[in-house]
């Protein structure tokens, strides 16, 4: 009986040992998945990131491209103006695109601070305005 129990228990180890080395695409296919899922992860970070809030003017026929201040701008150049959009002039429409992170999670006793001269945003104590907030969150 002893000696079944060590042949079952070799046989069990050699079917193990032949599962592990016999599929040599088993160990590939995990290391595939788990690229595919990194990817994703990373995707999904940039794809959040890069949410920009865009709008588009389209163009008639023969019209220029005029920014918000009224300034002409070439086919095919690109722009930053003074709403803190990146703007683009194709043929047929311009399009910007708000590209300020803007703060969102801080502590309701902090207010943020918006500003145009360099289009960036600081979150400071509304009752001591020298002291900057702790912000764990931004949206574009």
């Amino acid at each position: 009986m002893g000696r079944d129990f060590g042949a079952s228990q070799e046989r069990s180890s050699d079917q193990q040992h032949l599962h592990r080395h016999h599929h040599p695409l088993g160990a590939s296919v995990t290391h595939l998945k788990k690229a595919f899922l990194a990817s994703l992860m990373v995707l999904a970070t940039f794809m959040t990131a890069c949410n920009a809030q865009c709008h588009v003017i389209a163009l008639g026929k023969d019209q220029e491209c005029k920014d918000v201040n009224g300034v002409t701008r070439l086919v095919n150049s690109k722009w930053r103006n003074s709403n803190c959009e990146e703007c683009y002039c194709s043929e047929h429409e311009i399009s910007c695109c708000n590209l300020v992170l803007e703060p969102t999670g801080f502590d309701p006793k902090c207010e943020k601070i918006f500003h145009k001269s360099n289009c960036s945003y600081t979150v400071v104590e509304k009752n001591n305005p020298g002291k900057p907030c702790t912000v764990s969150s931004w949206v574009i």
